[in-house]
């Protein structure tokens, strides 16, 4: 196994506070990218808190595939924050 595998945006989403949060999670997928894809080139991370509903946040990857040079956009959302009883 490798423990440093991965990333940290399970622990990042679900802290307390998670606004404070959104350089940090940016940091780490795209740490995570330059580690352990080496299939592309990452030009840009951004995280977003949705406005309307801040319990939801958005991470925007923009990259470029190394071999065919091809631009790419792939968007992942999380939710963050305490998840309420009915």
């Amino acid at each position: 196994m490798r423990p440093d595998f991965g990333f940290e945006a399970p622990r990042l989403v679900f802290a307390p506070g998670s606004q404070q949060f959104l350089s940090p999670l940016e940091t780490s997928v795209r740490n995570a990218l330059i580690n352990w894809e080496p299939r592309v080139n990452v030009q840009n991370v951004l995280a977003e808190a949705d406005p309307v509903d801040p319990a939801h946040v958005t991470v925007s990857i923009d990259y470029t595939i190394r071999q065919t040079n091809t631009r790419k956009n792939l968007v992942y959302p999380f939710y963050l924050g305490v998840i309420e009883n009915p």
